[in-house]
């Protein structure tokens, strides 16, 4: 018996955490713990690291939501588990896997961006934003049985970091008119089948309406939406039947007033990561963002990150939706003394842009995994791969690649210059693990999903063929030419000619 035994103790966690189900690896449950806005003190980070060594096999991973993520939980150490994130002030979602219809959903961890109070050009810190709504939803009884789970961004910075464009409620903070701060909000999107570009609301929501607003579209969400298939139960295919028009007049009769009209203007810049060192806009400080391949930890490494933190910096860690790390508040003296730190436990910063924006899923422990094929290594491989044959020059890999295990793009493969999804094919009755190519996708000023180029390309050719067409990239590009602009002047053809091995 423990000081979490016992049947009251089960009813106390049961409104805000929760195990996930998984197969793989010899894993029956994950625990996903939500770190709002990404942003986790060293104290609580050594703190998960140790759940993680007691419970998880010493290793976890940071998620595309700003989660931490650990596998191989056994049911009869969850409470245990719970309670210690209790004490350090955080709760996992409910998953809601178990569920055969739309039912059982709930807000997902609000993702905000990493540098959030530090970024030099940001218009305005949320993450008081994010923190207030997590308080505010966290165990609400109503808004445990959403249809489906919901996904929410709120952000303020430059590069849009947090992808608003592909969440169900994705917040940017904006300028008026007047010159006054405030939100235009992106509606219904998502990247999981069928993937869509988040619509403008229209309307432009003052800083003290920011969480008023989110409620109110969460309860619209909540009584309309759609709960007879599982498969249609998505905040997205609401905005479809409805339209923008009818959720804004609905918004807006109840909130009993009408808002600012908006008219948004097309992101210039989206779905980028803050990479390398940057100075803060707190004088003589900067911040340090470091590439974590798939996000992946060990409690060891966990611990030696929070030394390194306190010993450089400030006493905290945040979080990237690149599955990256950020270490804070650091002298210009002491720069070199944590890059030196961080490589020596195997998170160097000399690495090009491929490496800071390649995400992969979970595949290894998915239910959903279609193919046995590692998803996680086969990313490593890739990056590898392609640093080495164009080190020369690295200029030509600000591209962004992702690797999927199945087609529910859970590491936005539709939106990555480069997208993979992996396949099974079959050649003389023999299964074969392949991967879907899709090139060209990407958010910012043309919103736009990736193509798909070539179907169930082996996995053994997969390095090949996109050396192929990133070369082809760094030859022919015009000046500045981004990947997604070289892109889109091709057809499918001529993209797929330029992977040819």
């Amino acid at each position: 018996m423990n000081e979490y035994s016992g049947y009251d103790h089960i009813l106390k966690f049961a409104d805000r955490y929760a195990l996930g189900f998984e197969k793989g690896k010899d894993s029956r449950h994950f625990l996903r713990v939500m770190v709002p806005n990404g942003m986790v003190t060293t104290e609580q980070f050594r703190e998960i690291a140790g759940i993680s060594e007691k419970f998880c096999r010493s290793y976890a991973e940071i998620t595309s939501r700003q989660d931490i993520q650990m596998h191989w939980i056994e049911g009869e150490d969850a409470i245990e588990a719970f309670g210690k994130l209790e004490q350090l002030g955080f709760t996992t979602d409910k998953c809601g896997q178990a569920r055969p219809v739309a039912h059982y959903g709930d807000v997902r961890n609000i993702v905000g961006c990493p540098v959030a109070g530090i970024d030099p050009s940001e218009i305005l810190d949320c993450s008081p934003f994010v923190r207030e709504l997590k308080e505010f939803v966290t165990g609400n009884q109503a808004f445990l049985d959403l249809p489906r789970k919901f996904k929410i961004s709120i952000s303020g910075c430059p590069i849009n970091c947090t992808s608003p464009e592909i969440q169900d409620i994705g917040l940017v903070a904006v300028k008026n008119n007047l010159g006054e701060v405030g939100f235009a909000a992106l509606l219904g999107g998502g990247t999981g089948a069928p993937a869509r570009i988040g619509l403008p609301l229209g309307l432009f929501i003052p800083r003290n309406e920011c969480i008023n607003v989110i409620v109110t579209l969460l309860e619209i969400f909540r009584d309309h939406g759609k709960r007879d298939s599982k498969a249609r139960g998505r905040f997205k295919f609401l905005v479809d039947e409805w339209g923008i028009e009818k959720i804004r007049d609905m918004l807006q009769n109840r909130l009993g007033r009408k808002l600012e009209i908006y008219d948004q203007k097309p992101l210039e810049v989206s779905g980028n990561e803050h990479i390398g060192i940057n100075s803060q806009k707190q004088e003589g400080y900067y911040y340090a963002n470091f590439p974590i391949q798939n996000g992946e930890l060990t409690s060891t490494q966990m611990i030696a990150i929070a030394d390194i933190a306190e010993k450089y910096g400030w006493p905290e860690i945040r979080l990237s939706p690149f599955q990256n790390l950020i270490l804070v508040g650091i002298k210009r003296e002491s720069l070199s003394e944590v890059t030196r730190e961080m490589d020596k436990i195997g998170f160097g910063i000399k690495k090009s842009p491929f490496q800071w924006m390649a995400l992969s899923c979970r595949q290894e422990f998915c239910t959903l995994a279609v193919t046995t094929d590692s998803v996680s290594e086969r990313t490593r491989k890739i990056v590898k791969y392609i640093e080495e044959k164009f080190s020369a020059s690295p200029e030509s890999l600000d591209i962004k690649l992702s690797v999927s295990g199945c087609p529910s793009a859970c590491s936005r493969y539709p939106i990555a210059d480069i997208g993979l999804q992996a396949v099974l094919y079959h050649e003389n009755g023999i299964a074969h693990t392949g991967y879907n190519i899709y090139i060209g996708g990407g958010l910012g000023k043309k919103p736009s999903f990736g193509r798909l180029i070539k179907r169930a390309v082996d996995k053994d050719k997969i390095n090949a063929s996109l050396e192929k067409i990133i070369s082809g990239y760094a030859q022919k590009k015009s000046h500045n030419e981004s990947f997604q602009d070289f892109c889109e002047k091709k057809s499918v053809e001529e993209l797929s000619k330029l992977m040819e091995v």
